[in-house]
């Protein structure tokens, strides 16, 4: 009798901490709107939760670790939101207010994943089959690549010639000869998508039509890869409930319709991406493919390509190869260790380089960016010093970043929390002894004052991890070589609208939300991590992406920086699921 009161106490202490944490979550903070929308999901996730619990369902989450670490990203996440700072929790520095807004928010993210991690298994276990379904497996590739390209298409002609994005404007101004060539974008991008629109300007006389084949080209690409997945999945055995969901995911979210009518260099380059994961699956399910010298030539071709089009693309197929090869050392031959060090490693870094360097030669590319873009967390930590506490400056220190960064008044006036690009922008190419003084006065400034650098790097990088951020875009952007950049008036502005329409509702935005696909990543990390920790390979890729996502410039209004893992996710749910059943018989 006393255990069933304390079990009920218990509960009811659950129920208060976890409504508690809804109202400072959702109905306090204005910036996460839709309260009464909310607040009905949160009630709908407790009675689900119990009717869970009842079933004994539990079973399929036991973690303790990241709902606390999720409920963490949520409370900083609203404070730098709301303060761009990290000492406004919930609006209240009460730490018992604190504490309870945190184990009510632990204790419903944990039933969340419960019933998320529930839903997954009966997903994998469902396989229900009637004629439509036979049909789309019977020529699985064939039918999906055609599905997608059919939902895609009216958002492709609405957007024509296509809609475009800053980066690609300038591309294409290079590759037009408009502007200098640079390689600071990937050249092959620049030139790939340069030479379709000259091509086309030679044969129809408008720079129009070439544009819009080129967003004909990258929506061809990604529905390849994306079908390639489903595929794959359907070879080896997934389960009807699998592919139907990931396939629903495709067609239902409203990213792959955005990137494919997008010209860009993203779009062809997270194709490439796809392809590689599917490669890097296949190779984990079956490690005797490396034996196969056709597999390897793909493969290598495949890394090259994804390289060639992201300067950090190889970044993520040399980190991944190297744990492949400690993760996999004791389960592969002395020969595949040698095959797997020359697919997997080095013969796309040599290929890159090679290819690179021609590239540059034969069409005379300038150099390939400043070592400003991959000091902008630095940048950005120092622009948040300065800007508190520029007083404290000695003459030396000022002049170092003078030198730097163009003038100290400068840097201030440019620091935005959300974005290092302004402070980016303002870097000098100077020589190694001047970043070296840099670096010996930023040392200075973190041991001065450590919670600014602190602040300036959650600040910066709190919206990969935090699904209240907003960041769900249309990129935009217009260029003078094209005689129209609509279908009709007002196009554009009805497909901006349209995608924020989207936005508002609540499956939609989840399919969409950085922050979400992080988490998903984290699960299924956990997961493989318990079940099958050779697994983990395939998901080294996904965390690179996560790291270059948390140094680049910004992550506000810039999902695809997180594609990699917004793009694969649903494939390698499926991925593992194949790997639990196949232990399981």
């Amino acid at each position: 009798m006393a255990i069933s009161k304390r079990r009920t106490v218990l509960r009811l202490l659950e129920i208060i901490l976890m409504w508690y944490a809804v109202h400072m979550q959702f109905l306090v903070t204005v910036e996460h709107g839709r309260a009464i929308v909310e607040t009905g999901v949160v009630i709908l996730l407790l009675l689900v939760s119990a009717y869970v619990e009842q079933k004994g369902w539990t079973e399929n989450y036991k973690g303790r670790f990241l709902p606390a670490f999720f409920a963490i990203c949520l409370m900083l996440g609203d404070s730098y939101i709301r303060t761009q700072s990290g000492g406004n929790w919930m609006g209240t520095g009460n730490p018992f207010k604190m504490c309870c807004i945190f184990l009510g928010l632990t204790l419903l993210i944990r039933k969340g994943i419960v019933l998320f991690t529930t839903g997954y298994e009966k997903v994998t276990q469902f396989n229900y089959e009637n004629t439509i379904i036979k049909k789309l497996k019977q020529h699985c590739f064939r039918n999906v690549f055609i599905l997608l390209l059919v939902v895609w298409l009216p958002i492709i002609i609405l957007s024509y010639p296509g809609n475009l994005w800053a980066d690609a404007n300038w591309q294409l101004r290079q590759g037009l000869g408009i502007d200098t060539l640079y390689g600071h974008h990937p050249l092959a991008s620049t030139l790939m998508m340069s030479g379709i629109v000259k091509i086309f300007y030679f044969l129809t006389g408008t720079y129009d039509v070439g544009l819009f084949v080129y967003v004909c080209v990258q929506a061809v690409l990604l529905a390849a890869a994306l079908a390639g997945t489903i595929a794959w999945l359907n070879k080896n055995g997934s389960s009807n409930g699998m592919l139907l969901t990931v396939l629903l995911i495709y067609i239902l979210s409203p990213m792959y319709s955005n990137a494919v009518s997008t010209a860009m260099k993203d779009v062809p380059y997270i194709a490439f991406v796809i392809m590689y994961i599917i490669m890097l699956a296949e190779l984990s399910h079956n490690k005797g493919k490396l034996s196969s010298w056709k597999f390897g030539i793909a493969m290598v071709l495949i890394e090259l390509l994804l390289s060639l089009f992201r300067h950090n693309g190889i970044c993520i197929v040399v980190l991944a190869g190297m744990a492949a090869l400690v993760v996999w050392w004791k389960s592969i031959t002395g020969k595949q260790k040698i095959q797997l060090i020359i697919y997997l490693i080095l013969a796309p870094a040599i290929l890159l380089k090679l290819t690179n360097g021609a590239m540059a030669s034969a069409f005379s590319a300038q150099t390939m960016g400043s070592k400003g873009e991959i000091l902008s967390l630095p940048f950005q930590q120092t622009a948040r010093y300065l800007t508190l506490y520029e007083e404290e400056l000695t003459e030396e220190e000022r002049a170092v970043y003078d030198t730097v960064l163009k003038d100290v008044d400068l840097v201030v006036e440019s620091y935005n929390p959300d974005t290092a690009d302004p402070v980016k922008l303002l870097y000098q190419d100077v020589l190694w002894k001047d970043l070296f003084a840099y670096a010996e006065c930023y040392v200075k400034g973190f041991f001065r004052h450590p919670g600014v650098y602190f602040d300036a790097f959650f600040a910066h990088i709190y919206g990969w991890f935090d699904p209240g951020a907003s960041n769900a875009i249309r990129y935009t952007g217009e260029l003078e070589v094209f005689e129209t950049t609509e279908l009709f008036e007002g196009s554009d502005e009805l497909l901006v609208k349209a995608y924020e329409k989207a936005d508002e509702f609540f499956l939609f935005s989840i399919l969409q939300n950085v922050g979400i696909y992080t988490w998903a990543l984290f699960v299924l990390a956990g997961r493989v991590l318990r079940l099958n920790f050779k697994k983990i390979v395939v998901l080294i890729p996904l965390g690179v992406c996560l790291l270059i996502c948390m140094v680049s410039p910004c992550f506000y209004n810039h999902p695809r920086y997180a594609w990699p893992i917004m793009f694969t996710i649903p494939f390698l749910y499926g991925v593992m699921a194949l790997s639990k059943k196949s232990e399981n018989k």
